[in-house]
């Protein structure tokens, strides 16, 4: 569930130096993805991922409205910002949907992520009969405030109807010394994170 935005969009991508690793058709197939190709297999869970997501839009009205609008265009609620019951949206729902059940990722959880683990996301999509990449995190999104250095390489990410599947470079020499490297500093920044979502939680309360 992606928006094809002309603002972080690429053209030009080579499929054939990729190696795609499928995943899991369970509704956390993106959550996966992003841990396997991060190398953070074991060390970090789809549920820690979708709690961190959570905790961004608790703080974060504008990404909230966001997010709110794409599950509405892609029919996950329906109404202008109504629940399955029939009942107004409050944030507690959508922090406990998003905890509790498999909704797909959209391009607001793929935003959050990648700012969060301050690495550049990108989706391959073939969409009719082309290659499409676009890139997270959405420019206009990011806080001038907050901008980072990006942790390399990119994060590829297969993304095929409404499931998505790891893609992986071809290795080269040095290849797995940079990718411990990587994992490192990106497990570190994860474990950071969850600290700060932890005591904006408490502060939140029930």
């Amino acid at each position: 569930m992606l928006y094809v935005s002309d603002n972080n969009q690429m053209r030009a991508f080579d499929r054939k130096r990729f190696n795609v690793v499928p995943m899991s058709g369970d509704g956390d197939c993106f959550y996966n993805a992003f841990i396997h190709v991060l190398g953070l297999t074991g060390k970090v869970q789809p549920h820690q991922l979708r709690a961190l997501v959570a905790g961004r839009l608790l703080e974060d009205p504008d990404l909230r409205d966001d997010f709110i609008r794409e599950w509405r265009d892609f029919g996950i609620i329906k109404g202008k910002v109504f629940s399955d019951t029939g009942k107004r949206f409050r944030t507690a729902d959508i922090v406990d949907r998003i905890c509790n059940r498999t909704d797909w990722a959209t391009s607001t959880v793929i935003h959050i992520l990648a700012t969060t683990f301050s690495c550049t996301v990108r989706i391959a999509e073939k969409i009719d009969g082309r290659w499409f990449v676009q890139t997270f995190p959405s420019p206009w999104k990011e806080n001038p405030m907050r901008k980072q250095t990006r942790v390399k390489p990119p994060v590829y990410i297969l993304k095929t109807r409404n499931h998505f599947d790891a893609m992986v470079r071809a290795p080269k020499k040095g290849d797995a010394c940079m990718r411990g490297g990587q994992a490192m500093a990106i497990l570190v920044s994860f474990i950071t994170v969850l600290f700060a979502s932890w005591l904006l939680s408490s502060a939140v309360g029930p």
